[in-house]
């Protein structure tokens, strides 16, 4: 097999900056969640919304595919699900395919990429988008029975607040999954919110980390 710049870019240089990109996220946590940070990802991504699919599909929609795939296989059919930060509507494209009688509530702060999804997501009837701020979403406690966020910085505190007791939560990087063998820095990550219940594994390329909801008090959230 020949080596181009195109497989040097696509196998070692995209997995290497995704993985850089999601310790990133990990590390400066805090720092992602002011109000400066939500109103330039408002204007950066309602930008990127119109060049945003051409470029995942140049990546490969099958290393998206693959890690939702995985999750769905995992999982019982949930009543309701969030996809949070869920951009041009990839997951939750997916998923409403994969769980037809689930309603999805698919949101993001992009008016830009709300639009995309739309369209992307017109042939499905079981999908709800919303315009929210992933730091305060507009939904009360315990209301979703599966969370899940592709590619997106991890509000943890926000996902464990809107599950139901004994949902799942998933974040899923992409290209990340040579992440997965850091469990450490993200049990040090999880650690904020106390005793948390959580798996991380590789499935392609992508990085999945799955964790548990159990009965946590106001205290330990």
């Amino acid at each position: 097999m020949s080596i181009t710049w195109k497989s040097i870019y696509n196998d070692i240089l995209l997995p290497y900056m995704n993985s850089l990109l999601f310790s990133f996220t990990l590390k400066h946590h805090e720092k992602l969640k002011t109000d400066f940070v939500s109103k330039m990802t408002v204007i950066i991504f309602n930008i990127f919304a119109h060049g945003y699919d051409r470029a995942i599909e140049k990546i490969g929609l099958e290393h998206f595919y693959k890690p939702l795939a995985h999750i769905s296989d995992s999982v019982e059919p949930p009543g309701k699900i969030l996809d949070l930060c869920c951009g041009t509507g990839v997951s939750a494209e997916y998923l409403a395919g994969q769980f037809p009688e689930s309603r999805i509530t698919a949101v993001d702060i992009s008016p830009g990429m709300l639009e995309k999804a739309r369209a992307r997501c017109s042939a499905f009837d079981n999908i709800t988008f919303c315009e929210a701020d992933a730091r305060r979403l507009p939904f009360p406690d315990g209301y979703f029975d599966m969370v899940i966020s592709l590619n997106a910085p991890p509000f943890v505190e926000e996902m464990l607040r809107v599950a139901a007791p004994h949902s799942s939560i998933f974040i899923v990087w992409t290209l990340a999954g040579r992440f997965a063998s850091n469990e450490q820095v993200i049990k040090n990550f999880l650690s904020k919110w106390g005793p948390v219940n959580f798996q991380v594994e590789k499935i392609g390329r992508a990085l999945v980390l799955k964790i548990m909801k159990q009965e946590y008090t106001d205290e330990s959230c």
